[in-house]
């Protein structure tokens, strides 16, 4: 797959994400989108719903916990 640049503005970060990801699954058959977050909850949250409101699988391979110094 191609590397793809989505444009907008804060206002419009998650709902510009959401129709872009609909428009590639469209177009390329992609049944999911990996995330590159290590462990901040607050990014997978984020991931997971935009993800479902695309109609697609979020996957997290880099999953960890955060390590305590």
């Amino acid at each position: 797959m191609p590397v793809h640049f989505i444009e907008c503005t804060f206002e419009t970060y998650t709902s510009e994400f959401v129709r872009t990801v609909q428009t590639l699954k469209d177009q390329y058959g992609i049944t999911c989108i990996a995330y590159g977050d290590l462990y901040l909850k607050e990014h997978r949250d984020w991931g997971e719903k935009v993800a479902f409101e695309a109609g697609v699988e979020a996957l997290y391979p880099l999953w960890t916990k955060k390590e305590k110094h």
